[in-house]
């Protein structure tokens, strides 16, 4: 959550009150747990619960804005897991 809210405020006013009044609303935080069958090797240490929460709830893809952190890993996966951007994504998906 920490991580949308200090990003969203660059995408401007519009995101920002969608962030606000509709979308953070709508979610809820819980708890994860995952075992890894071997380490996660990952330089972006601030990223890694975003990755492993991604892992654990067995969603289809991880989509990210993050091109700096996660530039080794856009386009290919983590543990099955395809990182993409949200146009990459949709590039693919959507045909």
């Amino acid at each position: 959550m920490r991580e949308v809210e200090h990003n969203v405020l660059k995408l401007g006013p519009k995101a920002l009150r969608a962030w606000s009044l509709v979308v953070r609303p709508a979610l809820t935080v819980g708890g994860t747990s995952l075992v890894l069958d071997r380490p996660m090797v990952y330089r972006a240490v601030k990223d890694r619960p975003g990755v492993i929460t991604a892992l654990s709830m067995n969603v289809d893809y991880l989509l990210t804005l993050d091109r700096d952190d996660f530039h080794d890993l856009l386009g290919s996966a983590v543990y099955g897991l395809p990182i993409r951007t949200p146009g990459e994504f949709l590039r693919e998906t959507i045909r």
